[in-house]
Formats: C-alpha cells, sequence, structure tokens
C-alpha cells in the first residue's frame, strides 16, 4: 500500500458530503440516487447520531470509503447501540491492495470506541466472503425472497426475536424522508404494509409488515395511503409472519440477480453469534439507499 495515504474519519460538512458523493459516484458510475442532498439525510440527519466511518486519502485525492450508521437494536430483549454496515468504495487504481479491510476495523474501532455494540450489514454473494474470512462476520441468514398476490398474516403464537430493529417514532419518520424514493401505505392483514418501488416493471415493494400501534401510526402520519393490488416483492427474515402457500411463492435462486445475505458481527464479545431463526428483519432495516 502507499507510502502516501492517510486516514481519516468522515466528516459531515457540507463540503465533505459533496466531496464524498462526487467520489461514490465515481466508483459507482451507473447509480442516479446518490447525490449530495441524500448523504446529507443519510449521513447527517440521523437522529440516532451522525455516520461513523473512515476515508482514506492519497494526498489530496479520496481513494477509500466506508461508513456504518447509528442504530437501535432490540437484541435478546433490551435496547442496544449498534450500527449498520453501508457506504464502502475503494477507487479503481488502489483495489487489491487491502485497503478495504483496513478502513473497515479502522471504521469498527471507532464504532466501539462510541459505545456501539455490534454491526449488522446485508453482503451479496461476492462480497459475503470477504466479510465473513477477512472480518469475522457471521452468515446469519440469506434473507428470504417472495412475490405476493396476498399480504400474509401474523403468527398467533408470535413471539418477540431475539433480535430486530428497534424503531422510535423520530428514527421511522427520518427513515420514511429517504430523499432516493418514494413510499407509500396501505392496509394488511398483518400490519400496515409500507410499499416503494422496484426496479420490475409492475412489481412493488415491501419493506415492512407493522403490526405495532406506534410504528403503524408514525407511518399512516408521514407517508400517503395508496392501495396496490398488483404482485409485490418482499426481502427478509420474519418467524413472527406467515405466508399463505397459494398467493405467495419464493423467488427462485436463477431468478435473483443479487442474493443478499445478513451478517453480524460483535464488537464487544468475541463469538458471539445470532440464531437465523430468531431475527427479524426486513427492508425497512437495510434499504436506505
Amino acid at each position: 500500500m502507499s507510502a502516501t495515504l492517510s486516514f481519516r474519519t468522515v466528516g459531515i460538512s457540507a463540503g465533505e458530503i459533496a466531496q464524498t458523493a462526487a467520489f461514490l459516484r465515481l466508483v459507482w458510475p451507473r447509480t442516479t440516487r446518490i447525490t449530495a442532498p441524500h448523504l446529507q439525510w443519510l449521513y447527517a440527519e440521523n437522529p440516532e447520531g451522525p455516520v461513523i466511518g473512515v476515508n482514506a486519502w492519497s494526498d489530496a485525492t479520496l481513494v477509500g470509503h466506508y461508513v456504518v450508521i447509528p442504530i437501535t437494536a432490540r437484541h435478546d430483549g433490551h435496547c442496544t447501540r449498534a450500527a449498520l454496515s453501508l457506504n464502502t468504495a475503494v477507487h479503481p487504481d488502489f483495489r487489491g491492495k487491502g485497503l478495504f479491510k483496513t478502513l473497515a476495523e479502522q471504521t469498527y474501532a471507532l464504532a466501539a470506541e462510541r459505545q456501539v455494540d455490534h454491526i449488522v450489514g446485508v453482503a451479496n454473494d461476492n462480497s459475503t466472503p470477504g466479510f465473513v474470512r477477512s472480518l469475522g462476520f457471521q452468515l446469519v441468514s440469506p434473507l428470504q425472497a417472495r412475490v405476493m398476490l396476498w399480504p400474509p398474516t401474523r403468527a398467533v403464537d408470535w413471539t418477540e426475536p431475539c433480535w430486530r430493529r428497534n424503531w422510535t417514532a423520530e428514527s421511522l419518520a427520518w427513515r420514511l424522508r429517504n430523499t432516493a424514493t418514494r413510499y407509500s401505505w396501505q392496509p394488511s392483514r398483518a400490519g400496515v404494509e409500507v410499499n416503494g418501488p422496484t426496479r420490475y416493471l409492475g412489481v412493488t415493494s415491501v419493506l415492512t409488515f407493522a403490526p405495532e400501534p406506534t410504528v403503524a401510526a408514525t407511518i399512516m402520519s408521514t407517508l400517503p395511503q395508496r392501495r396496490l393490488r398488483r404482485p409485490r416483492l418482499w426481502f427478509g427474515l420474519d418467524p413472527g409472519t406467515r405466508f399463505s402457500p397459494g398467493t405467495s411463492w419464493p423467488v427462485p435462486d436463477r431468478l435473483r440477480t443479487v442474493p443478499l445475505n445478513l451478517i453480524y458481527r460483535s464488537l464487544c464479545s468475541a463469538g458471539a453469534i445470532l440464531p437465523a431463526d430468531g431475527v427479524a428483519f426486513a427492508g425497512i432495516d437495510f434499504d436506505v439507499t
């Protein structure tokens, strides 16, 4: 790795956010969502706290970027400060030199200093081995993917999962103000259903089925209501949801262009794991770009 590389904490000033947005568009030229206003919302306005991350610089040129955003998780019955692994980017001229691992470990050390208990993230099949082998993450489970014509129901024997994201009215309202897309809600047998667009013509995404009254009230007061009868696509893990086999079907692996995996790493307890059958995790919890 070049001796001229230096590492600095990611900042959230207007100038730093504009520079980061330009760098991410350089690395991901096909993206249309990464803009300075979007990163301002994502990095600086999160009520759980500002972004945590590290940038790599070659003299005055930004060449590497990795961040996690603070979240609150309900873990084993207790509210815990955690973080969601998010944007990772390395300049094409600096790949293959171990820069991603260096940025990640420095970011996790910084997160631990800020009292973050653990990191969760969603990785595709290409990046998952690197997180597991090089960074000590657990592959908790592949996320399920289902196409629905009719909403599911809540299980009558539903119990609190061992891990779920803990949304407050303030954090949920922030999440639903995502500057890169628009959401709506409609009633559902499993709760209030939050919908968003997908890349597939005539198919809508389902970010969550919210059964909790406080969460449902925030959704209904923040988003417009819109009834959608078209097919809906759901990604996630939810032991409390029961999908009807006659009106919803798993998406075959061969049709999933980017299979997604939930990953986990404790920053406090070496070897700690999450049981896959005890995690509730859906699009509302990670799809922030």
